[in-house]
């Protein structure tokens, strides 16, 4: 009898273990459930922010200064290169810039694109100006420092998309379109 009660104790605890192990974190799929949400919200941002975009270009009568228009033809084909990544996060459902947690291609052509972008941007807006400093802030990936231990810096894609769920990573892509977004429309603004 006590046999059968010892080995009937280590059958429920194995299965216990075991069904614990495989129960899916319901915190990360409502997070990243709530994250596709959001990142629908910000479509109709970016929507707005073109329209808004639209019109500053046709109200604008005066010749624009050719780096300017330059600048505006870089951010619109970075633009693209979003525009591109999101439909590809959706159709594949997946972070697109790691591969079993090392950064791809597409993560090392990510910073690559958004560098360039920056050094365009660095040509034509003053860095010591709060614009400049805002247009870092929404665009710049320079890598982060930790606020814990000084002297210790994270890589901009480690600390931002290193293990992020796919609809995460998405909304993540959305947020930075708009960004873009914000940083033309606040372009166009200083310009006039």
């Amino acid at each position: 009898m006590f046999r059968f009660c010892a080995i009937s104790y280590l059958v429920v605890v194995v299965l216990l273990i075991t069904s614990c192990q495989k129960k899916e974190p319901t915190y990360d799929l409502q997070l990243d459930y709530m994250y596709h949400i959001y990142g629908k919200e910000i479509e109709k941002d970016c929507g707005f922010l073109k329209k808004s975009l639209q019109v500053k270009k046709v109200n604008w009568n005066l010749e624009t200064p050719s780096n300017w228009n330059q600048l505006d033809r870089e951010i619109q084909a970075y633009y693209l290169y979003l525009e591109r990544l999101d439909s590809l996060s959706r159709l594949k459902q997946e972070n697109l810039f790691y591969t079993a947690d090392e950064i791809n291609t597409e993560g090392k052509l990510f910073v690559k694109k958004s560098n360039e972008l920056m050094r365009t941007i660095e040509e034509v807006v003053d860095k010591h100006t709060v614009l400049y400093a805002r247009i870092d802030l929404l665009l710049g990936v320079q890598d982060i420092r930790s606020e814990e231990e000084k002297g210790l810096y994270f890589k901009y894609l480690d600390y931002n998309f290193l293990g992020v769920p796919p609809h995460s990573f998405n909304y993540l892509v959305k947020m930075r379109k708009r960004n873009v977004l914000l940083v033309q429309n606040e372009l166009w603004n200083d310009w006039r």
